[in-house]
């Protein structure tokens, strides 16, 4: 898988968070207006976006989604801690681990009991 060693996939094992499956969010970017994309993992203190074209390492940016249930929107600045580039010899979906930065606590506790009626 071409990456940089700074860019591991992140073990399972070391996920403190409950997770569960998001479908649809919008990130506001400096370099970019609107980005739509698939998060596949979340939880209070971040989510995995899967695309083709994960953004760098280190690199912060606004994100905006809401919550199925009730409608909660969560908007905050993340920071990718970690991305995975395509490889078509592997199963693993490309995208990027990105850490909520800053998140108010009430929106932390409406995610994490949204992930736990999941």
């Amino acid at each position: 898988m071409a990456k940089d060693s700074e860019d591991a996939v992140m073990p399972g094992d070391k996920r403190k968070d409950l997770r569960t499956y998001l479908l649809i969010l919008r990130v506001n970017g400096e370099r970019d207006n609107i980005f739509f994309g698939y998060a596949r993992n979340l939880s209070r203190s971040g989510m995995f976006i899967s695309s083709v074209n994960p953004r760098q390492r280190g690199e912060e940016f606004e994100v905006s989604f809401k919550l199925p249930d009730d409608g909660t929107l969560v908007r905050c600045r993340c920071r990718v801690a970690w991305k995975r580039e395509y490889d078509s010899k592997t199963k693993l979906e490309p995208g990027m681990g990105l850490e909520f930065i800053g998140l108010d606590p009430g929106i932390m506790e409406r995610i994490d009991e949204w992930v736990r009626r999941k």
